[in-house]
């Protein structure tokens, strides 16, 4: 991993409009909400934008048809949040599947690698990666918290 001061912002509006195509081409639009101050983050910026991409994808694949996914950055307590918020539920997270586990797929034709990497990624980020439905709303977010470090030196080498 190779650690640098990014703009979180550049970085999240970067992943959404590499994935716009795949979302309208399925009827969905995706949505972005930025801090209107710049969020700088030392982070591994090839890495953690495969993160993101990972999420937006399941996202689209996942959301209800013609709904809107929304992605959002805030800043609270020493780390970053970033939500990945779309239309329908991901059943395996209401029957205690871990949806994060290597090789764990509900698609035929996927190899269930996605997901656990991301989850990876936020690790060596000594960040966090959960999901949870919102069966009130009918909503499942996927939640990337990361802590706001500001200096390489304090991460450690990892194994990705």
């Amino acid at each position: 991993m190779r650690y640098i001061p990014i703009v979180l912002n550049d970085l999240l509006d970067d992943a959404v409009q590499q994935t716009k195509p795949d979302a309208f081409e399925v009827e969905k639009h995706v949505t972005l909400h930025l801090p209107q101050s710049e969020c700088i983050l030392v982070c591994d910026e090839l890495w953690l934008s495969e993160c993101m991409i990972v999420l937006l994808e399941n996202a689209i694949e996942h959301a209800d048809k013609k709904k809107d996914i929304v992605v959002s950055l805030s800043e609270q307590d020493g780390y970053y949040h970033i939500d990945v918020i779309s239309t329908g539920m991901i059943p395996e997270l209401d029957t205690g599947r871990n949806i994060f586990e290597r090789f764990y797929t509900s698609n035929i034709g996927h190899f269930g690698i996605g997901l656990h990497m991301a989850q990876e990624i936020a690790a060596a980020h000594h960040g966090s990666l959960s999901a949870m439905n919102h069966p009130q709303d009918n909503t499942v977010s996927f939640n990337l918290v990361l802590p706001i470090l500001q200096d390489e030196r304090a991460y450690s080498v990892t194994g990705l």
